[in-house]
């Protein structure tokens, strides 16, 4: 008799299993299908917002070498030559000299992040006019990701 109470109990309890394995698999396309486009989202800001960061610090990092008397070579500056060209890797962009000509060519008064890979992305560049104070910011194409319409960029529309 405790043969057949075992395999009345074994029945009883597959459906209920393969009602819990569905629920489950249920659920958990359900959370997938909302995370996902987020997920999918974040690498490309992330990217972006280390990018930028290391434009702009590279930029400080220029003006206090100006301050304390030091040189401002392009490779001067640790957040600049540290990306510089290199290209391998995980990185989207290098970092190389603006080719502004009014800013004597060999700064780290100005720098510029280059695509590598990436047709989705677009240039993005820092200069600083030391007669003027000012700080631009400006990004090659508006239709991509992290550039401005008025062709500028900025954390704030990461």
């Amino acid at each position: 008799m405790s043969s057949l109470s075992t395999n009345e109990s074994k029945k009883n309890n597959t459906p209920h299993n393969l009602l819990s394995g569905c629920l489950f698999i249920l659920v958990l396309a359900i959370l997938s299908a909302i995370a996902l486009p987020y997920l999918v989202d974040t690498r490309p800001r992330l990217n972006l917002k280390i990018y930028f960061a290391h434009l702009e610090n590279g930029l400080q990092e220029c003006m206090d070498r100006l301050k304390n008397g030091e040189t401002t070579y392009f490779l001067d500056s640790n957040s600049f030559s540290s990306r510089a060209e290199k290209t391998h890797g995980n990185w989207r962009f290098k970092i190389s000299k603006s080719t502004d000509k009014e800013l004597g060519g060999d700064t780290c008064f100005a720098a510029k992040a280059v695509p590598i890979y990436h047709d989705s992305d677009t240039w993005f560049e820092i200069k600083y006019d030391l007669d003027k104070g000012t700080t631009t910011k400006s990004c090659g194409d508006p239709e991509k990701y992290g550039c401005n319409k008025n062709y500028s960029w900025s954390f704030d529309t990461l």
